[in-house]
């Protein structure tokens, strides 16, 4: 081919671009375009869901946040309750808890560290029950039991770890009935417990500095003091009482505030 000839060529299929592609049929088009926008939706729709979780359902989804004692400060932003447990706490808490009764011991000790914006729901609950505005949660140890039985069935938290929750509603709350026996008995407790049986209680009551508990039995038309469990120097928030076989008389799970700080503690007894 002469020169002039493949120049002229060449700058013909320069200007008229690269060879057009075959016609995508009409049905072809529609499906991808029925494709673009069901990814579109699909994309919105999991945004949307995104923002509208509720930090209850977002837990299991996403895993807690690790606590950051300096980021977080005195409360948690992560929705979950963070037992901080170590030897110079459980030191501390046995400390302030002077054993009355023969066979009582204290076990599993740990501090609270509750998320932000609620505060504690302390009437009547195996588990703890924190209060918000308009929100009450059930928060739940990390095992089959949802609360630390004693014998060891618990897992033993020998590092500290994190409460998960269930929203659950006001009138599935109740207070123990207890409450009523010792209005209707004049009797000056501060808080008690007696895990459906009225007639007998734990229950604490002021004593000088000090928080007495005790175990309380109705006789007759009176509410007497049966036997002490301990004195305690801290302000018990909250007390629970479950009955064997989880300890030979049972467990009480105590929630005491020191300097605004927050213990839980179980403390077992022989007899109940």
């Amino acid at each position: 081919m002469p020169l002039a000839i493949g120049v002229a060529l060449a700058m013909f299929m320069l200007a008229s671009g690269p060879p057009a592609a075959p016609p995508v049929p009409v049905a072809t088009r529609a499906q991808a375009a029925d494709e673009r926008r069901a990814n579109d939706n699909a994309v919105a729709l999991e945004s949307l869901i995104d923002g509208q979780q509720t930090p209850s359902s977002r837990q299991t989804a996403e895993g807690p946040a690790a606590y950051d004692a300096t980021r977080d400060g005195p409360c948690t932003r992560d929705g979950l309750i963070h037992a901080e447990v170590s030897a110079e706490i459980t030191q501390r808490v046995q400390q302030a808890i002077r054993i009355l009764l023969d066979g009582a011991r204290v076990r599993e000790a740990s501090r609270l560290v509750l998320p932000c914006g609620f505060t504690l729901w302390n009437r009547f609950s195996a588990s703890l029950v924190l209060q918000g505005q308009g929100e009450y949660r059930r928060y739940r140890e990390n095992n089959p039991f949802g609360f630390m039985p004693a014998f060891g069935f618990g897992r033993s938290p020998a590092a500290s770890y994190e409460l998960h929750y269930e929203t659950v509603a006001a009138n599935d709350l109740h207070q123990d009935e207890c409450g009523e026996t010792v209005r209707s008995h004049a009797l000056h407790l501060q808080i008690c417990s007696s895990f459906g049986n009225a007639s007998r209680m734990f229950g604490t009551s002021s004593d000088g500095d000090a928080t007495l508990l005790a175990h309380y039995v109705v006789s007759g038309s009176e509410l007497n003091e049966d036997f002490r469990v301990a004195e305690i120097a801290w302000k018990v928030d909250s007390l629970f009482f479950i009955p064997p076989p989880d300890a030979p008389g049972g467990s009480i799970t105590l929630v005491l505030e020191d300097h605004g700080n927050l213990y839980r503690v179980f403390l077992d007894v022989p007899r109940g």
